[in-house]
């Protein structure tokens, strides 16, 4: 073939031709890294496809091939362009968060490419501000180079250094090398091997159910719902198995926080090679496990959302566990959710995906309702241990009964006695961290906020400091008031950090650990918590969502839920589904391995069906009395959301972007059609409600207005990449089937 279809790694939607010179031809296969002129630049793309003509009559020559074998295999190229088209981001967008950093900027497989400069440090920042404006990063790399270090790999500074060094290597401003760089192994302890577990009535038919999709193989969606303890991960390994047995290779997806060493421990005693991809791993580390799929070494790849794009060559079954976690929606471009992902890389590669959990989303649930994704029970836990008991507490009643402000009920308390003089272990679970959610002045009724956003400052007792947790702002905590200089201001709402203090305080003899965001930074530090509770180290564990799912510790008594209605107050109409799934998740840590256990949910609310359901471990109750709300008021997943979020510095700029925004929806013609998909004699109803301010009106300094577009569930969304261009300054992201409308 003459020519080659290059997809830019750029904001850019659609392919460009381009001529193979004659030593590359019979080279360049599709998924192949390139370098290309674009205008006066120089940039990266992929290799989408090849043929004997161009679509027009004069097309430039490829400068370089960059990579001797292809990077990206036809069926993730074409996954990469399904993606672009129902998340309304650019191709070369979607291709660009399939590679790991150090692929995207220049990594040769098993190499590191390094730049240093050829001209003096001064000399080259003279020529960085010389070229600013013509060539940023160009400009950027060189002011890179001028700095302390002798010489940068490429793949630290971002997916476009590999063509601004190309260029500035022509220039002789800099040189560059590929140096060996040495694989970074992952520290794992030695795992001893174990054998399948026998299987229950139950799981047997599940996995008999899974398996001839395996074995034909055949696309089919799997929605395996079980009770947590009744055997999940069983048969994901076996189904796994079945699937290496066949020559293949598989994917294990897990939400981001359950990546934890047990749950990759469980895997590593079946498997012989397993590779880990999340996000709290070195780039040597990443890259190294990429290079291991990428070649066929690699026998499972488990890891967070975006180890749906590992590059196994011989795919033959995608697992998804914990499918309703929201930490699998990418929140920036692309927008992409893992578990959809998952399903048209299914499609493409035409293999079985099985997705679980014990509380499924309700879009999974209504689909196997409706037929198009086959739901498998597992109605009891292993063993036939009953679930744990659950007892509602009224916040509001032991209020009356205490004096002064407590976390935690004195049925709680004493359950928490009883379990420690037994040697038995608890887990108390609050999502917010911190010491107190807001300072308030009594004088003048003041709150401290952010500066850069609308929300009061959370005060972190640990580090004596108030921090708005989405800009990171933070300020010590005053002494008197800031507006009206009264000197006793008070801290309400609860923390971890205050929960900590206060079971400290009541069991001083027990040893007591936090975890959450702030304690687990360091890397090691989320195993090192859950190695020292394994290990019996730790009495109470109380900590946030990190704690809620995904943790088999067969000696933890008692679970206590401080408040149920964090997740219930929120201001989205996912609230009650969201409450319901972190109160069974985190009651599903209590009782397993045979032992009993107890859990207690303290609420404002405990009427609530969201939580009383959860307290019966009712999820089909819970389902048909959210579904009848969500069905009335036409929301997912009878509804389809494109969220359209506008942003800026300039108040009044946002407001008028987003009311011509608007204007230009409301007779928009395209969006009739899109509406009804299929023909439909009568069109569904499309809806533009906003503009109006977001519920966090202000964030990091910026203004934010939001339209929501409700369609049907089916509708198309391309209408919408025609959105007007905002004016300067202004940021317009769209968002299709938005998990958080905050």
């Amino acid at each position: 073939m003459r020519y080659a279809s290059v997809v830019i790694a750029a904001p850019l939607d659609k392919a460009f031709d381009y001529e193979i010179p004659l030593e590359w031809r019979g080279k360049i296969q599709v998924g192949n890294r390139l370098l290309v002129p674009f205008g006066p630049r120089r940039l990266a793309g992929y290799c989408a496809g090849l043929k004997e003509a161009p679509d027009y009559p004069k097309v430039k020559p490829i400068l370089d091939l960059l990579d001797p074998e292809p990077l990206l295999t036809p069926s993730l190229l074409e996954l990469a362009r399904r993606i672009a088209r129902e998340t309304l981001c650019a191709w070369g967008e979607a291709l660009e968060a399939m590679l790991p950093a150090g692929v995207r900027g220049g990594t040769l497989p098993g190499k590191r490419l390094v730049a240093r400069l050829a001209i003096p440090p001064s000399e080259a920042l003279a020529r960085a501000s010389d070229l600013d404006t013509r060539a940023p990063q160009q400009a950027k790399l060189l002011r890179r180079l001028a700095g302390p270090a002798e010489a940068v790999a490429l793949s630290q500074i971002g997916p476009q250094a590999a063509a601004a060094a190309k260029a500035l290597v022509a220039k002789e401003w800099i040189t560059t090398e590929a140096v060996e760089a040495a694989p970074e192994l992952l520290l794992t302890e030695t795992v001893e091997r174990k054998v399948p577990l026998p299987l229950t009535p139950a799981q047997e038919q599940a996995l008999a159910a899974i398996l001839p999709a395996i074995e034909a193989p055949a696309h089919a969606p799997f929605l395996l719902q079980g009770v947590t303890g009744s055997g999940k991960t069983e048969i994901y390994l076996q189904a796994i198995a079945k699937t290496l047995a066949r020559g293949r290779q598989a994917i294990v997806l897990v939400p981001e926080i359950a990546l934890t060493p047990q749950t990759v421990r469980r895997f590593k005693e079946r498997f012989e090679s397993v590779a880990i991809l999340h996000s709290h791993l070195t780039e040597g580390q990443r890259d190294s496990q990429w290079r291991c799929l990428r070649s066929g070494e690699a026998q499972v790849a488990i890891g967070a959302r975006s180890a749906v794009f590992a590059p196994v060559p011989r795919l033959g079954l995608i697992v998804i566990d914990e499918e309703h976690e929201p930490s699998f929606k990418q929140q920036s471009k692309p927008r992409y959710h893992a578990r959809e992902a998952a399903l048209w890389r299914g499609q493409i590669e035409n293999i079985p995906v099985l997705m679980g959990s014990a509380t499924p989303s309700l879009e999974m649930y209504q689909a196997a309702r409706d037929g198009a994704v086959r739901r498998l029970l597992l109605p009891a836990r292993i063993g036939e241990s009953p679930l744990p008991h659950v007892t509602l507490l009224d916040l509001t009643e032991e209020a009356t009964q205490q004096k002064g402000f407590h976390l935690l009920s004195r049925p709680l308390a004493h359950a928490l006695e009883k379990a420690l003089a037994a040697r038995r272990q608890a887990i108390l679970f609050l999502n917010r961290r911190g010491f107190a959610t807001w300072v308030h002045c009594p004088r003048c009724g003041e709150s401290l906020r952010c500066r850069n956003c609308a929300v009061t400052l959370i005060y972190h007792r640990a580090k004596k400091l108030l921090q708005c947790h989405y800009c990171l702002f933070a300020a010590p905590l005053p002494r008197e008031c800031p507006t009206c200089t009264f000197p006793q201001i008070k801290l309400f709402g609860a923390g971890t950090e205050r929960v900590l203090e206060e079971v400290r305080e009541k069991f001083p003899r027990a040893v007591v650990e936090r975890m959450d965001s702030d304690t687990t930074q360091a890397r090691g530090a989320h195993r090192e918590i859950l190695d020292r509770f394994r290990d019996g180290a730790i009495d109470i564990l109380v900590g946030t969502q990190m704690i809620a799912k995904g943790l088999d510790f067969p000696n933890v008594a008692v679970v206590g839920v401080v408040c149920a209605d964090t997740a219930l107050n929120l201001p989205d109409f996912r609230a009650a589904e969201r409450t319901f799934q972190l109160i069974v998740q985190v009651a599903g840590r209590a009782g397993r391995g045979g032992m009993d256990g107890r859990v207690y949910v303290q609420s404002y609310r405990p009427r609530h069906y969201s939580v009383s359901c959860a307290a019966t471990h009712d999820y089909e109750k819970f389902a048909q009395e959210e579904l009848s709300i969500r069905k009335d008021l036409r929301y997912p997943p009878f509804a389809r959301f494109v969220r359209i979020l506008i942003q800026g510095k300039d108040e009044k700029g946002v407001k008028a972007q987003a009311e011509a925004l608007a204007a230009w929806l409301a007779p928009n013609p395209k969006a009739a059609a899109a509406a009804s998909p299929g023909g439909a004699p009568e069109p569904s109803p499309l809806e533009i409600l906003g503009p109006v301010p977001a519920p966090l009106s202000r964030l990091e300094g910026k203004w934010r207005w939001q339209i929501l577009v409700k369609m049907a569930p089916a509708a198309e969304v391309g209408w919408l990449s025609g959105l007007p261009k905002p004016k300067h300054g202004i940021r317009v992201d769209v968002d299709v089937d938005p998990l958080n409308l905050l």
